[in-house]
């Protein structure tokens, strides 16, 4: 089962939303194991860091807002450019609000959505559009145990809980469409060259 999936990334080109946190393990896993990995993240230290880190292995990196539609697309552009049309996108950035409802401004709210959703779908579209045309692809955006339920105590965050449940609806249905354009089912284990996949990760970090 590894070496299919070690086969299914060999050459291919990998495109990160994100150079922090998950996203930098998520890169870490990729190295070596992908033909051309591109890098994007607001922040540009990190991705000064991410680069010097990894001086060897040929990172591309390049600065992106993922709230600005246009700059996603541009970005994209570049993908296509630079590293030929993506195969793997794994959107990892997102806005955690710890404010209570009370507290929430309309500027933390916009600013949730924009990361946590618009961004989510400014890559998705732009990365399938590009996907679709070789009928193959597979886009990972990052999800949270959030968007299933509210949990007690600390964990209950009224705004970062809507744009992650609202992402999970968005993968769901963007899943079904794009499996008419190339297309498997998200449970089948066959690996082939004709394929195109968006997936829907929950990660449950324990301290």
């Amino acid at each position: 089962m590894f070496e299919r999936i070690a086969q299914a990334y060999a050459g291919r080109t990998a495109v990160v939303i994100g150079a922090g946190g998950i996203g930098r393990a998520v890169v870490r896993g990729l190295i070596g194991a992908v033909g051309r990995l591109v890098v994007a993240d607001r922040d540009e230290k990190l991705l000064a860091s991410l680069a010097a880190e990894h001086a060897d292995a040929g990172i591309l990196t390049q600065p992106l807002d993922v709230r600005d539609g246009a700059a996603v697309a541009d970005f994209f552009a570049f993908v296509q450019r630079s590293a030929g049309t993506p195969d793997f996108l794994f959107y990892t950035v997102g806005v955690l609000n710890i404010e209570p409802f009370a507290q929430t401004t309309d500027e933390l709210w916009k600013r949730a959505v924009d990361v946590n959703l618009n961004g989510a779908y400014f890559c998705t579209k732009a990365a399938s559009d590009r996907m679709r045309l070789q009928k193959r692809g597979s886009i990972l955006i990052l999800g949270s145990i959030a968007g299933v339920k509210a949990r007690s105590g600390t964990r209950v965050h009224p705004v970062y809980n809507a744009t992650k449940a609202a992402l999970a609806a968005f993968v769901n249905a963007t899943a079904m469409q794009l499996r008419k354009e190339g297309v498997r089912d998200r449970k089948s284990t066959r690996l082939n060259s004709s394929h195109l996949v968006i997936s829907y990760a929950v990660f449950c970090l324990k301290k």
